[in-house]
C-alpha cells in the first residue's frame, strides 16, 4: 500500500461518488484513470484491506428501524430454528 492507496481509501470512506462512473470520478480526484482506480481497489480487496464497497443505510432517516439478532444453535437445528423465527410477523409501518 502506498500514499495513493491511502488517499483512495480516504476518498472512498468519506463518500463514494453516486455517479454513473464513480471509479472515473475517484480517479479524477487523484489524477489517475478509471482502470487504475479499479485495479488498486481490487488489490486492496485481495490484500484484505477492503472487504466490500456498498451502502450503509440509515434506517432512522427513512423512518424505519431494524434489528440484528444472533442465536447459538447447532447445525442440525439451524433449519428448524430459522422456520420458527420466520413465522414472526414482519410489520411494515
Amino acid at each position: 500500500m502506498d500514499e495513493i492507496d491511502l488517499k483512495l481509501l480516504a476518498l472512498v470512506q468519506d463518500g463514494f461518488p453516486l455517479t454513473p462512473r464513480p471509479f472515473r470520478d475517484l480517479g479524477f480526484a487523484l489524477g489517475l484513470d478509471e482502470k487504475e482506480i479499479i485495479e488498486r481497489l481490487m488489490g486492496l480487496q485481495k490484500g484484505g484491506l477492503v472487504r466490500r464497497i456498498g451502502p450503509i443505510i440509515d434506517l432512522r432517516k427513512l423512518g424505519r428501524s431494524g434489528i440484528l439478532a444472533a442465536l447459538r444453535v447447532s447445525m442440525e437445528e439451524a433449519d428448524d430454528v430459522a422456520k420458527v423465527v420466520n413465522q414472526y410477523q414482519r410489520s411494515i409501518a
